[in-house]
């Protein structure tokens, strides 16, 4: 599939897209996120729907749970061996219809998204009721089980997830993924598809949903795992660095500062030098001095240099981290291929028959280059007296 083919399938997805307020919701289940896992018997897929009962959605319990006397939603699992069928099954259990308009998110189990996604995202694309900015995640066990977990201050567990997605973007730690990125990565010649990982943990007795790095595909298969470290690496050289904090240690050796980054920037420009690729990345990042707890005064020009110094590395270590594991996995996540091809087509006339084994070998020269635009309101910081 092309490019072109897949953004028209997307402009199909827009203009048939109906809106659920035109439809009876006692005749419908309004599903609001979907999840998809392996059947450990026969070749078989489950497939989990989150339906919001038509209370919740017309707001008639603005508390939430609680005040409604019972969930806001139901989940409902059906296997069958392909996804339209386990929601064709569903259907005639429920005696409803399934309408996706407003799903938000796809979860695929980890043990689904190992053995590969080409049997699974087909149905998601062909619908016409589906967003084309249609999230996608992958849960490092069932998908079924993030579905299940309660929020303390959401209706619908589904809200929740979708928050804790957009809440760890901004510390570039993680980044959301949709469909149509997904499908696109997936259909590249060269670049493999990363996706956001979710995970459940136990906090104070409650099971709560967290982002815990993302998981990185290579032909439509789940190869492994980067970390949050890896993973800002990764968006360094990307250029998709929005903020977060870059924790260092102090220059003069006595306590911490944390640096809030305020922009970033990435150039990425490839050589071919007798038949070596070499990537040149150079990244441009200023930062704001959020806190130090150090009691050496920082705003001064000489222990700035300093701390821009040490900032630059960090950055550095965290690109060099993410290259480091995309060679682990022989994964192009970068797109560097991409790259090459639009720099020398000719060449890559050659290269991409043989990228697969070019791509551990490939040299990098790294640039980064740091500023402290403000270091606050405080010219020095607060000494408390012993």
């Amino acid at each position: 599939m092309k490019r072109t083919a897949i953004i028209g399938i997307l402009i199909a997805v827009i203009t048939l897209t109906g809106c659920w307020s035109a439809k009876d919701l006692n005749t419908m289940s309004l599903v609001m996120g979907v999840g998809i896992d392996k059947t450990t018997a026969l070749d078989h897929l489950v497939l989990t729907a989150q339906i919001a009962k038509p209370e919740a959605v017309q707001g008639a319990s603005p508390e939430g749970n609680k005040g409604s006397g019972g969930k806001a939603y139901s989940n409902i699992s059906m296997a069958g061996e392909t996804v339209f069928e386990a929601i064709r099954k569903t259907t005639h259990v429920l005696g409803k219809k399934l309408f996706f308009t407003h799903n938000e998110i796809i979860i695929l189990g980890r043990s689904l998204a190992e053995d590969g996604l080409e049997n699974v995202i087909d149905f998601f694309l062909r619908d016409h009721e589906l967003r084309p900015k249609l999230l996608v995640a992958v849960a490092t066990g069932d998908a079924a089980d993030i579905l299940a977990v309660d929020s303390e201050t959401e209706k619908l567990p589904i809200t929740n997830i979708i928050k804790t997605i957009r809440a760890y973007q901004s510390t570039s730690h993680f980044t959301a993924v949709t469909l149509f990125d997904l499908t696109e990565q997936l259909m590249s010649e060269t670049t493999t598809p990363v996706v956001p990982l979710l995970s459940i943990t136990q906090a104070g007795g409650a099971k709560e949903v967290e982002a815990l790095g993302m998981a990185v595909f290579k032909y439509g298969k789940m190869v492994g795992i980067l970390n949050e470290t890896e993973t800002r690496g990764l968006l360094w050289v990307k250029g998709d660095v929005k903020g977060g904090i870059i924790l260092i240690d102090s220059p003069d050796g006595k306590g911490k500062v944390s640096l809030e980054i305020s922009k970033a920037d990435s150039e990425i420009k490839p050589e071919i030098r007798n038949g070596q690729v070499i990537m040149h990345i150079k990244v441009s990042e200023s930062a704001a001095l959020g806190e130090q707890t150090t009691e050496k005064n920082l705003a001064t020009l000489e222990f700035i240099k300093e701390v821009e110094r040490l900032q630059a590395n960090v950055i550095k270590q965290e690109i060099l981290a993410a290259l480091n594991k995309s060679k682990q996995f022989n994964s192009d996540i970068f797109g560097f291929g991409n790259i090459v091809y639009q720099n020398f087509p000719d060449e890559w006339q050659i290269f991409r028959h043989q990228w697969d084994k070019m791509y551990s070998d490939i040299d990098y020269v790294i640039n980064v280059d740091t500023k402290i635009r403000s270091t606050g309101t405080l010219s020095e910081t607060v000494q408390l007296r012993k």
